[in-house]
């Protein structure tokens, strides 16, 4: 026969499992929240980072691309080679 402390007891149990429950997944959702502020502060690091390599490539004038190309070789000169 339940009596009210049982049922007490029974609800206080499935309540801590519920909160045990809600506080793993937060736990995961800070994780991913985390993962993917980094990623994106990655990303646009190096997004900004290839940019400024295209700009000063292209502001090398002809004369800079030459002497850059015989020293690497005929093969096409990349600005990323030379760092």
């Amino acid at each position: 026969m339940l009596t009210r402390e049982t049922v007490e007891i029974d609800r206080f149990e499935q309540f801590e499992k519920f909160d045990s429950v809600l506080r793993v997944l937060g736990e995961v959702l800070v994780d991913h929240l985390e993962r993917t502020f980094k990623d994106i502060l990655h990303d646009r690091w190096h997004l900004v980072f290839h940019k400024a390599l295209q700009d000063v490539s292209n502001n090398l004038d002809s004369s800079h691309r030459t002497r850059l190309a015989e020293r690497y070789g005929h093969r096409g000169f990349s600005l990323h080679e030379a760092w």
